[in-house]
């Protein structure tokens, strides 16, 4: 079913008088920013250019630095949904970076806060099928593991603050340090989490977050200040 949905989607895209060729490629270049798009070639020279772009989806942590320019810290914030549901169409997602610290070695000390929050009220999660609200809960709650990346050579120094969450799972993953929990948010709930992230050396550009998208209009990021000027989301 999903590979005939996106055949047809993409034929409709494609086919001569079936869309406008700009706002196609505008639309593109949207999702592709908003980690919505994604690709990658099995021919060597076509990867070789997709290698470092946003459409290539490598886990780098750092951007590298521009003409007289320094290098960025990314953090990374992810989401994988651990139960057979849908209700992730329900989740919306805010990510804060602030309380920056710019060292002598040219790292950067921030608090990450992420909160996740529920839009599904207990009466809609009454009327859905079990299709959407899963056969392990069935009253809508949303379960999903919160994977939070340091950037290159960084790492997460704690979680301040009394969160009430769930305890926090160091991890490894392409030489950058994660930060695993499971998330289990109740029709209406919300969570905060906050973390204490170091970044590398050398790394006194301004900060950007790579997450995963969520339905349009899901998602939000509230602006902060790094070494270089504003955090970009």
């Amino acid at each position: 079913m999903l590979a005939a949905a996106a055949h047809a989607v993409l034929g409709a895209l494609t086919s001569s008088g079936g869309a406008d060729p700009a706002r196609v490629v505008g639309a593109l270049a949207d999702a592709s920013r908003e980690g919505r798009l994604l690709v990658w070639s099995a021919h060597g020279d076509e990867q070789d250019r997709l290698a470092g772009t946003v459409l290539s989806g490598e886990l780098d942590g750092v951007l590298p630095a521009g003409a007289g320019g320094a290098t960025s810290p990314v953090l990374g914030v992810y989401l994988n949904a651990s139960s057979a549901s849908k209700t992730g169409y329900y989740l919306s997602t805010s990510v804060r970076v602030e309380d920056v610290t710019c060292r002598p070695d040219g790292s950067q000390r921030f608090t990450a806060s992420v909160t996740l929050t529920s839009t599904l009220t207990p009466e809609e999660a009454a009327a859905l099928p079990a299709y959407v609200t899963g056969a392990r809960d069935g009253d809508g709650t949303i379960r999903t593991n919160l994977l939070v990346y340091a950037p290159r050579d960084g790492g997460i120094l704690g979680t301040p603050g009394a969160d009430g969450g769930p305890g926090l799972f160091s991890q490894v993953h392409d030489g950058l340090v994660v930060g695993a929990r499971t998330v289990a948010l109740a029709p209406g709930e919300t969570a905060t989490y906050r973390y204490d992230v170091l970044t590398g050396k050398n790394q006194r550009g301004i900060v950007s977050v790579r997450k995963t998208p969520g339905v349009p209009g899901s998602s939000d990021a509230l602006p902060a200040v790094g070494c270089a000027g504003p955090v970009l989301f």
